[in-house]
């Protein structure tokens, strides 16, 4: 999985490979599962969303907007945390956060 942030938009991008579509839809599944169970603002799916999810054979762009790009920075953090150590994409995922947060203080200070 690979993670971008569009500043100018407020938006969050997640890349899931083919090869991990599967177990990053579980894991997705799941927290947002535990989210809606808390009473946090989740994303609102459509149906059938993580069926297919699951079953493409393309690289996956999932485009998380401003007001659940919160949501997905999260389930990045979650998504690090529940990975083996030895996760190929873990350290570009941690950059990406680090840079995420570096980038919002900053665009929040000037705001």
């Amino acid at each position: 999985m690979e993670a971008f942030y569009s500043m100018d938009e407020g938006s969050v991008t997640l890349l899931v490979h083919p090869s991990e579509a599967e177990a990053t839809l579980v894991r997705m599944q799941l927290f947002l599962e535990e989210k809606q169970e808390r009473g946090n603002s989740v994303p609102d799916f459509p149906e059938n969303f993580f069926m297919k999810f699951s079953a493409s054979k393309k690289m996956i762009p999932l485009v998380f907007g401003f007001r659940n790009a919160d949501f997905a920075i999260s389930f990045i953090e979650e998504f690090i945390h529940s990975t083996d150590s030895d996760y190929e994409n873990a350290e570009d995922l941690k950059h990406f956060l680090y840079k995420y947060k570096v980038e919002y203080s900053i665009s929040s200070t000037i705001q």
